[in-house]
């Protein structure tokens, strides 16, 4: 009996291996997607920094401004004053293929800003139903609520526990409120920051059917066999069933191998010419990521050497169109002093959002005097190939200034990409092949006497 249980474990393992932790939706309010300012009534559209859906918020007088302010241990925020009863934040995600939602948030007031606060949700935007009492409250300036672009304040910061409320789970439309119950002089402002919402990735079917019935196989083979069961488990039973529940977990963290996303190096007639590069003029090419995750590993440029300074590649987000910020470990490893294909390679972990576009920038310390100086070469067509979902938009971006102010040549007469190719492997979700592996190993186990 022991050794069936030992093997209806490991089938309970297989199971919690194919659920993962995962993000619905995040607001940092950071770059790429910083609140503009906005005076009126309402702001609307704004993307979150993960996951995806719409923030926005709606006050009563036309003299509200809304804007980035500093935010809880970061840069932004977003902010309004003119707070009035009945005014709101509202975040609207879809929670299809998630169980089991967490919800945080920072949100503080100055010391003449609304502090009470009401946390509702809707599914159809008319209805909404209260979570957790009537009110919150929310703290000020004066009460231990300061916030700084450094530092977190975590006073200021809210948990809701949301499993239980199972219709917020697989819904299409989710509406979170945060309304004010308080009424304070026009100049009272309030923000809020790093709104997430997080669950549990449901399992797609196909792995859950194969999960019940390796459970149906184990358990009814189990209670055949139950009469002639040893009263000890063999050692083999146990290293069997702990290099199962092994094989089902460690295949998900290995490391795949890398493959190219992105490519137009094939692609031809060229451009003889290349674009200059030196200590201020740096060139940048845009990208998209496709519907899942990926991993980066490296990006290839065509690339004009022959000069004396120091050649780098950058991967860098996207604002608004253009290069906005080096990414975490953006700055890549590579040749020096590049000259035709050289490949730049992710010296650590950088994984990219999916439906996102993110720049690979190249920049040099080469003074660029007389006119020489390190180029990249375009391609003059706009055809590539990709992985599923990946673009590469035929124009580029540059700048005069060393990365203070950049233009896109989206607009111009005839835009054209450089040559480029990305590399690394889309995150995929735990395959079913483990799981079924797995079923087909224990089924065999138990066609023996146990």
């Amino acid at each position: 009996m022991k050794a069936g249980f030992l093997l209806l474990t490991t089938t309970c393992v297989l199971f919690i291996s194919t659920a993962r932790a995962a993000t619905v939706a995040l607001w940092t309010f950071e770059s790429p997607n910083i609140p503009p300012t906005v005076t009126g009534t309402s702001i609307s559209g704004l993307a979150p920094n993960a996951g995806s859906g719409t923030a926005s918020g709606v006050h009563a007088s036309g003299s509200s401004v809304f804007s980035s302010a500093i935010g809880n241990g970061s840069a932004h925020a977003l902010s309004a004053n003119n707070w009035a009863p009945g005014d709101y934040w509202e975040f609207h995600v879809s929670t299809v293929g998630f169980t089991d939602l967490q919800l945080s948030f920072a949100q503080r007031s100055d010391n003449i800003g609304p502090t009470n606060f009401s946390l509702t949700y809707s599914l159809d935007h008319i209805t909404f139903t209260t979570i957790g009492p009537s009110f919150f409250e929310v703290r000020a300036d004066n009460s231990l609520g300061t916030w700084n672009s450094s530092t977190s304040n975590t006073n200021t910061i809210k948990t809701f526990d949301l499993s239980a409320t199972n219709v917020l789970e697989n819904a299409p439309d989710v509406y979170f409120r945060l309304t004010s119950t308080f009424g304070n002089p026009p100049s009272g402002t309030s923000r809020i920051d790093d709104f997430s919402i997080m669950a549990t990735a449901i399992p797609e079917p196909n792995r859950l059917a194969l999960v019940a019935l390796l459970a149906l196989l184990v358990s009814s083979r189990c209670l055949r066999n139950y009469p002639v069961m040893k009263t000890r488990p063999r050692p083999r039973s146990v290293l069997v069933s702990v290099l199962l529940a092994g094989a089902a977990v460690c295949p998900f963290a290995a490391r795949s191998a890398s493959s190219v996303l992105l490519s137009n190096l094939d692609q031809q007639p060229g451009d003889p010419s290349s674009a200059f590069i030196s200590s201020n003029v740096w060139d940048g090419q845009l990208f998209i990521t496709g519907p899942q995750p990926a991993r980066f590993d490296s990006v290839t440029f065509s690339i004009r050497g022959g000069f004396a300074g120091t050649f780098w590649v950058t991967v860098y987000s996207d604002d608004n169109g253009v290069p906005g910020t080096p990414l975490p470990g953006g700055l890549l490893s590579g040749p020096t002093h590049p000259s035709g294909l050289s490949t730049y390679s992710a010296s650590s972990s950088i994984t990219l959002a999916p439906n996102t576009t993110y720049w690979a920038v190249g920049s040099t310390d080469e003074p660029g005097t007389s006119g020489q100086s390190y180029g990249m070469y375009m391609v003059l067509n706009s055809n590539y190939t990709a992985s599923a979902g990946w673009q590469l938009p035929n124009h580029l971006a540059y700048t005069t200034d060393a990365g203070n102010t950049w233009v896109s040549t989206e607009n111009a007469l005839i835009p054209r990409p450089f040559y480029i190719s990305v590399s690394g492997q889309v995150i995929p979700e735990p395959p079913a092949a483990a799981l079924l592996i797995g079923a087909l190993v224990l089924v065999s186990l138990l066609r023996r006497r146990m």
